[in-house]
């Protein structure tokens, strides 16, 4: 009976278990024999022999396995050998974590990879040897060896990640070939080799891995020739840095590695970088200025984050992208130029630069991230490439100073809240191209006029405007689209909607317009190169008169007129059979003393002469000077236009019985 009851434990324990692509046999003796091909990856608890774990003293794992799955033989206590054959590419993350009873792991040279944790708290290997073929070794993959005492990197490793031997605390000897370039934070932390070495500048290879021990004070640093990489965190928070000069053999500088260096002010950098790693000098609040090498390519994350100090900086056209939040909070930087290798800026880059007046944003833009731009107070004007598609959601929030925005016709959405609280936003000009305007987008904005270029209204929601400007802002569309506009979900809250009509006329570099607009007895000129919209009241225009090139405007009890020939404008004395003209031009001084024609009664319109100006009363229009115009021809009918008497636009042909106002005029039907 006992022999009978032996064999079916023997023949229980033989049985072949298929599981994906490997099958699994488990014998009385402990050992774990696994054949296949690929070795899934496991999460913790859940290989299939889990439950038999400390059952399991041997591993065998057959040649035609092609990589040793994550987590497979994590927790095997009671696991004194592994064989590992070489078919075998790639050891997955915690692998053999926690197998506190191996001593040595052979690695065939077939292997390239080496998983984050895959050693891991092996707490008796004394020795590993890694192949040559191994190019990357994973963060904490020796983590808490302690019985390991020595460890050799093979020269096709470029690179150590953060804490992979970190508590070995007897590895005392560390061979690091001259392929290493890039050690990761707290690497050889906690082992005997790096407590035997003596405070200051600790270099490992051709790498210097960290100031130890306290600097002194108004301490300068120049790092030796010859040394290719900073290892992460190498000065962090070493307060007491003034100065580093890092020498033209360097090629990285890992991430965090000034990090909170807040006496730091003077950093010379080698031509030889080639990247910087994120949070390199986050919270640097002494440094003024750094001039970024053309070598580099690439800049981290919050590299400059909190450098509230820094007043200016070069990037280099190597570079293609800027990283998210770069530049945030570098509250004292006035002025940055983007170079044309930059095609796209990440979220948040330049959020609460408030001193930043001026940026040029170059053609090869075809993104502006999240909030770019957010809490950029100082900002007073900005032009977007027509090389940028999207708007990102806050790009421009809170730019409390930004008064002209050039938004051309590539952009085809504008994200949410992209120009909330822009107060001294006071016109807009949205291309054709733009079919999506999020929420909040123009929040918080003094708008009182918006040109919208399509005929089929943008998408969007329905606050994208603040209720100020659904109330008093007048909304410019194309002739025709007045019904679109009036009955979508998102642009009816519009009370003031105006329909426009184009006369094109040729000017030498440009094109101008003459607009009907909704009111009766009103024209619209629109500048389409300078982007600007503008009313005339047709006040005294001759009826004899009415075909030439002349445009008449009352003032004051003054009449002028502005002679598209001789492109001035000229005072006027009325006859019966037309205009007398004086012969000096007319210009009135407006209240910043730059000369002007003031357009309708009160002041209420401008055209500007010899500059652009903002306006800050009436419709807020904008009319920049233009030059070579030939002829504008403002003969047209007006349209009829009625109005029921809650001030709303409607078809006088499907309006109901009631009155209404139709041209000006009482109208009941």
């Amino acid at each position: 009976m006992k022999k009978f009851f032996t064999l079916i434990i023997l023949c229980i324990f033989s049985i072949g278990v298929i599981h994906a692509d490997i099958t699994w046999t488990l014998s009385n003796d402990g050992t774990l024999t696994i054949s296949g091909t690929d070795m899934p990856d496991y999460s913790s608890g859940k290989t299939p022999w889990y439950n038999q774990r400390d059952k399991i003293k041997k591993v065998v794992i057959e040649a035609g396995i092609t990589n040793i799955g994550s987590g497979a033989f994590h927790d095997c206590m009671n696991v004194t050998s592994v064989t590992i054959p070489n078919s075998v590419t790639d050891i997955g993350s915690s692998a053999f974590s926690e197998c506190k009873k191996v001593t040595s792991f052979n690695i065939p040279n077939s292997v390239t990879s080496i998983g984050s944790h895959a050693f891991c708290e092996c707490s008796s290997l004394t020795s590993i040897t890694i192949p040559n073929s191994v190019t990357s070794i994973g963060q904490m993959a020796f983590f808490g060896c302690s019985g390991l005492t020595s460890i050799t990197i093979p020269e096709s490793v470029t690179r150590i990640e953060a804490s992979t031997f970190l508590f070995c605390s007897k590895l005392t000897s560390i061979t690091i070939p001259e392929s290493v370039i890039s050690i990761g934070n707290s690497a050889f932390n906690g082992t005997k080799w790096y407590n035997n070495q003596p405070d200051g500048l600790v270099y490992v290879g051709l790498v210097l891995y960290k100031y130890k021990g306290t600097m002194p004070e108004n301490t300068k640093i120049e790092i030796k020739n010859g040394t290719k990489g900073i290892a992460a965190s190498a000065f962090d928070g070493c307060s007491n840095l003034t100065s580093i000069t890092i020498p033209n053999s360097m090629i990285n500088i890992e991430k965090s590695v000034f990090q909170n260096c807040s006496g730091l002010t003077s950093v010379i950098v080698g031509n030889s970088v080639i990247s910087i790693g994120e949070y390199a000098f986050y919270g640097c609040s002494g440094l003024t200025s750094i001039t970024i090498p053309n070598s580099v390519t690439s800049i981290g994350e919050q590299v400059f984050y909190g450098c509230s100090a820094l007043t200016s900086i070069t990037i280099p056209n190597s570079m293609t992208s800027i990283e998210n939040q770069a530049f945030y909070g570098c509250s004292g930087l006035t002025s940055i130029t983007i170079p044309n290798s930059v095609t796209s800026i990440g979220e948040q880059v330049f959020y609460g630069c408030s001193a930043l007046t001026s940026i040029t944003i170059p053609n090869s833009m075809t993104s502006i991230g999240n909030q770019a731009f957010d809490g950029c107070s100082g900002l007073t004007s900005i032009t977007i490439p027509n090389s940028v598609t999207s708007i990102g959601g806050g790009a421009f929030y809170q730019c409390s100073a930004l008064a002209s925005v050039t938004i051309p016709n590539s952009v085809t959405s504008i994200g949410n809240g992209a120009f909330y609280e822009c107060s001294s936003l006071t016109s807009i000009t949205i291309p054709e191209s733009v079919t999506n305007i999020g929420a909040s987008a123009f929040d918080g904005t003094k708008l009182r006029n918006i040109v919208i270029k399509s005929k089929t209204p943008p998408s969007g929601e329905e606050n994208a405007f603040s209720k100020q400007s659904y109330y008093h802002t007048a909304l410019m569309i194309p002739e025709g689209s007045w019904d679109a506009y009036a009955y979508s979900n998102n642009w009816y809250q519009f009370i003031n909607i105006r329909e426009m009509a184009y006369n094109e006329a040729n000017l030498t570099n440009s094109k101008a317009y003459m607009m009907k607009s909704a009111t009766e007895g009103s024209y619209l000129f629109y500048d389409s190169v300078n982007d600007c919209v503008g009313e005339l009241n047709e006040t005294a225009l001759d009826d004899t008169e009415k075909n030439n090139t002349w445009m008449t405007v009352e003032v004051e009890g003054k009449h002028y007129v502005y002679n598209l020939g001789a492109k001035k404008f000229l005072e006027s004395n009325k006859a019966n059979t037309g205009y007398s003209l004086s012969d000096t031009s007319v210009s009135i001084d407006i209240e910043d003393g730059r000369d002007a024609i003031v357009f309708g009664k009160s002041k209420e319109f401008y055209m500007v002469i010899n500059d652009k100006l903002n306006v800050v009363e009436g419709l807020e229009s904008q009319i920049a000077t233009t030059t070579g115009i030939n002829e504008i021809d403002v003969e047209s009918n007006l349209p009829i236009v009625t109005y029921n008497l809650n001030g709303q636009r409607i078809n006088k042909s499907s309006a109901r019985k009631g009155i209404f106002i139709v041209n000006g005029k009482k109208y009941t039907k």
